[in-house]
């Protein structure tokens, strides 16, 4: 194991090093340290180290912090189940993003690339790979220090079988981190219950699910958190409760029926539903943009049938095709 001995000088380099690692933390799992089960037991080795060296402004010795940091890794790559584990640089970065301090902390490898030589013929190079998180942490170090929110670390652990990589989350000692895919299918259902519970029409129903999915993607391209309690104020807002006990009732669902926190973790993919209609059998498929309900879709609930109209040009040539 090789250790730098002083801090990288923050020029330019170091600064897009940053940024471009920062940007690769979007619609990651999200968890926090593993708590003892019993209270006043020791919390993980990481968390004790950085409670040690960070007094909730800056770090006492980064140096002496990251090489303490590497002998932890060190340590959970010579244990057995994480012996076809491949290597790579750690890198551990202090940062700032609107007024609140992270720690990042990755699993760096390098990549081939190719360049010019001096005699402009093509050669090989090899360069830090910045565009795939292979193993990361970022580390929300005011959401932790400030117990503002459970969830503060975000996670990407490798595409490797689980024992092999399982060695990064216990060098950090994060929770069970929750799928994003999970919480937010739990919250396209908490979107449907609320529409339902607050009987709203078939038209406000769309409305509702294209504010919330909305919402969601200008959080996640912005680099924030998808807050539930900004999600019921907007609905609130637009959609006005009628008692003062549904005041508040896409927060209260969200929590007491499914169980969510404040910031659940959001998966890109899964997030689609609350805009698209689709639903499948082994012989047929079919998937719509929620807002053609009700014209270029209709739906009987009578028969449980659909009609569509405006059929693509494709396929009503090859249904003539086929049916002439």
């Amino acid at each position: 194991m090789t250790l730098r001995q002083q801090e990288n000088p923050v020029n330019e380099h170091a600064e897009r090093v940053s940024s471009e690692l920062a940007g690769l933390f979007k619609a990651v799992n999200i968890g926090g340290f593993h708590r003892p089960e019993s209270p006043g037991l020791p919390g993980t080795r990481f968390e004790l180290l950085l409670d040690g060296a960070f007094d909730g402004r800056d770090f006492s010795d980064f140096v002496g912090f990251s090489h303490a940091a590497s002998e932890l890794l060190s340590d959970e790559l010579n244990s057995p189940q994480a012996q076809q584990a491949k290597g790579g640089y750690l890198l551990l970065n202090h940062s700032t993003h609107q007024e609140k301090l992270f720690l990042s902390v990755v699993l760096l490898r390098m990549r081939q690339g190719i360049t010019l030589a001096d005699d402009l013929s093509f050669t090989e190079v090899d360069e830090l790979n910045l565009d795939t998180l292979h193993m990361a942490a970022r580390i929300n170090l005011t959401d932790w220090r400030t117990e503002a929110s459970e969830r503060y670390i975000a996670f990407k652990i490798g595409r490797q079988a689980k024992d092999v990589t399982h060695y990064f989350s216990n060098f950090i000692g994060c929770r069970d981190y929750t799928a994003a895919k999970a919480d937010t299918r739990s919250l396209v259902s908490v979107t449907r219950d609320f529409c339902v519970r607050r009987n709203l029409s078939e038209s406000e129903t769309l409305g509702v699910r294209r504010h919330v999915e909305e919402l969601c993607r200008e959080r996640l391209a912005a680099g924030a958190p998808v807050l539930l309690e900004d999600i019921s104020n907007l609905l609130d807002a637009r959609y006005p409760p009628q008692t003062e006990e549904d005041g508040g009732l896409f927060l209260t669902i969200a929590q007491e029926d499914y169980g969510l926190t404040n910031s659940p973790a959001i998966d890109k993919t899964a997030l689609r539903a609350l805009v698209r209609f689709s639903g499948n059998t082994k012989k047929l498929a079919i998937s719509f943009d929620a807002d053609l309900l009700g014209s270029a879709v209709r739906y009987d609930r009578n028969t449980k049938s659909l009609t569509i109209m405006d059929l693509p040009d494709n396929l009503i040539d090859d249904l003539e095709k086929t049916t002439g």
